[in-house]
């Protein structure tokens, strides 16, 4: 029997796998996801999921790869049976940090990990919007993500938190972390809904 809690880590890539990342990872808890039809079979060693050939698989456009790619794993919940804990980390970001010993020492500990911490104001300084009056400007001067996200979050929980209350909190990006599955659906019962009210769909 394990000593160690279960998870399972999903790499999201398009091209070039670089495995010295992944030299410490035990490989038999990872996914690496496939996102380009261009790519498939480059990797017949590793536990590659071609993300389009989900069953149940649904698109969002070029400019949600990391949401698709954790929607879809949402979606499909196969795919994370058995596993307390449920992660996502980009293909071009050093895993080598994150040792067995780390993860045993930690996973009883916390319930989420940040692969790439930064703060809110730091992201939010990248400007980049979604903005009604700008649906196709990614970046610039505008009605800032964040600003509707937070819009999104106090209509759905019922609260009044302000983004200015938290400029300074430590985020993650959205697709590089691991969380207890719990955890995960609790969030994406919330990102769901939105996704699949087309919403984005206005701002690819």
């Amino acid at each position: 029997m394990s000593d160690m809690r279960t998870y399972k880590i999903f790499v999201i890539f398009h091209d070039r796998i670089d495995r010295k990342y992944f030299a410490n990872a035990e490989l038999d808890r990872f996914c690496f996801v496939n996102v380009n039809p261009a790519n498939t079979n480059r990797y017949p060693d590793l536990p590659v999921l071609n993300l389009y050939e989900l069953p149940h698989f649904i698109p969002l456009g070029k400019w949600y790869t990391e949401s698709e790619v954790i929607y879809n794993v949402y979606r499909h919940p196969e795919l994370t049976a058995g596993c307390d804990f449920v992660g996502f980390i980009h293909y071009d970001i050093d895993f080598t940090p994150v040792t067995r010993d780390f993860l045993k020492a930690n996973l009883d500990r916390y319930e989420l990990f940040n692969f790439q911490p930064l703060s809110l104001q730091q992201d939010f300084d990248q400007r980049i919007l979604m903005d009604p009056d700008q649906p196709d400007t990614l970046q610039g001067a505008g009605k800032n993500c964040y600003v509707t996200i937070f819009e999104d979050y106090n209509a759905f929980y019922h609260t009044g938190h302000s983004y200015r209350q938290y400029m300074e909190a430590t985020i993650n990006l959205c697709s590089c972390f691991l969380m207890r599955q719990v955890r995960f659906r609790e969030m994406m019962a919330f990102a769901a809904p939105i996704i699949e009210s087309g919403k984005l769909n206005a701002f690819d």
